[in-house]
């Protein structure tokens, strides 16, 4: 697991800086096939499929998954460093991603199983995609830009640092406390 983190500390910056990726930009359309191509996401480089565009990506305000209106897409520039400086030293958005699945499993109690919990409010998640989607809409209504690959979401509020966040346990129930808290660059690597 720490050899995974520290190839994805090492490995991840640089190749999203090779990318160039823009959240506020559109896939590109090959004219060819009227079929989008692959975005520059740097959820990609971690080898996930790519995720629906969620409110924090979007370029429009849309409605959060339930229905109430999101902060729609990043009002942050990307960042695409060079040499960032990554590290577990502990960061400033460990409360607001506490307090975002917090108000997920009160606004959203569909996407979850109450009665089956690892810890307190570690709830089983019964729709993975929707609870990534939520936590990203809460987010984003608080001013915090996020990427995710389904398996982690970085968040940022400033292109100053970035954090990354592993928000579900293998077991399928939240994951929250200490050990969600992934690490964080400097400066922002989204």
């Amino acid at each position: 697991m720490a050899v995974m983190r520290w190839l994805r500390v090492l490995v991840v910056p640089l190749a999203v800086a090779a990318v160039g990726c823009s959240l506020d930009e559109p896939p590109p359309i090959d004219p060819d096939s009227r079929a989008p191509s692959t975005p520059s996401d740097p959820s990609l480089v971690l080898g996930a499929p790519a995720p629906s565009p969620g409110p924090s990506a979007s370029p429009t305000p849309t409605p959060a998954p339930d229905g109430s209106p999101s902060a729609g897409r990043c009002s942050l520039p990307p960042s695409n460093p060079a040499s960032p400086l990554c590290t577990s030293d502990p960061g400033h958005l460990p409360s607001a991603v506490e307090a975002a699945i917090t108000r997920v499993t009160q606004k959203r109690p569909a996407l979850f199983d109450f009665s089956d919990k690892r810890c307190d409010d570690c709830y089983k998640v019964l729709d993975v995609s929707g609870y990534y989607a939520a936590v990203r809409a809460e987010l984003a209504s608080r001013g915090v830009c996020t990427v995710s690959d389904m398996e982690e979401i970085g968040a940022k509020d400033s292109n100053e640092s970035s954090e990354q966040f592993d928000i579900l346990l293998a077991s399928g129930h939240i994951r929250r406390g200490p050990g969600m808290y992934r690490g964080i660059c400097y400066p922002a690597i989204f």
